[in-house]
């Protein structure tokens, strides 16, 4: 992967942190040994435009990224979210803008996660063009390059479709983005289709790799999430 030696450091917000959130990012990668050992800033919407000013004054050396994360309920919910987003890209002048690859409707998702509750998925065949017309929108309102990031759907077969690799290299191909490579959400996503996990990542078109996003999965109730 070009330039994969480059150390990216995420920026998240943590439940219920509101207001000092720049000095404590500061204070937090001090802790870790990380004030400057890094090469540039991933950030999300989950900061206000505004507050990023404060990052790029802290870090003014650094490249900073964009990570929007979704784009199907915003998108949905909001009309000025193609606006918003470019609000964003100003703010970080982030080379790319990035998006879960979201093929699974949010509520589906969700009430999987909290509730246990298994309801029928879309057609797969809409689900995507219904994301790709998405994506079309976005890219013509900032005329900004997208890359899209692999999600692990939820267990079942008849959800599969929303993290196969074959899926996947399919709609980058016809959206032509490149791939956020998210490899906790691959391991979780080859335990739910029950193959190796580097069987299943061998399977994505690698070939389109810009980022990745290094993690591991966490357990609940005997079941990997990211």
């Amino acid at each position: 992967v070009e330039h994969s030696n480059l150390q990216i450091v995420s920026l998240r917000q943590g439940h219920g942190q509101r207001g000092g959130r720049v000095e404590r990012v500061r204070v937090g990668l001090a802790q870790f040994n990380l004030s400057r050992n890094f090469d540039g800033i991933e950030i999300g919407p989950w900061f206000p435009p505004k507050e990023i000013t404060g990052f790029r004054q802290l870090f003014s050396e650094k490249p900073f990224t964009f990570h929007a994360s979704s784009v199907m309920t915003p998108m949905k919910r909001n009309w000025r979210f193609p606006v918003r987003l470019k609000d964003y890209l100003d703010y970080t002048d982030s080379p790319w803008i990035s998006f879960h690859i979201e093929l699974l409707p949010l509520y589906v998702f969700r009430l999987n996660q909290r509730l246990g509750l298994c309801l029928p998925p879309p057609q797969t065949g809409k689900a995507v063009q219904q994301f790709i017309a998405a994506l079309q929108h976005i890219r013509e309102a900032t005329g900004c390059p997208i890359i899209l990031e692999n999600l692990h759907s939820i267990p079942g077969e008849r959800y599969n479709y929303a993290a196969s690799p074959e899926v996947i290299t399919d709609l980058l191909e016809q959206t032509d983005c490149g791939l956020l490579l998210d490899l906790a959400h691959a391991r979780v996503a080859a335990g739910f289709q029950g193959v190796e996990v580097r069987r299943y990542i061998e399977r994505l078109p690698l070939d389109r790799v810009m980022q990745v996003h290094v993690s591991a999965p966490y357990q609940i109730n005997l079941a990997l999430s990211p």
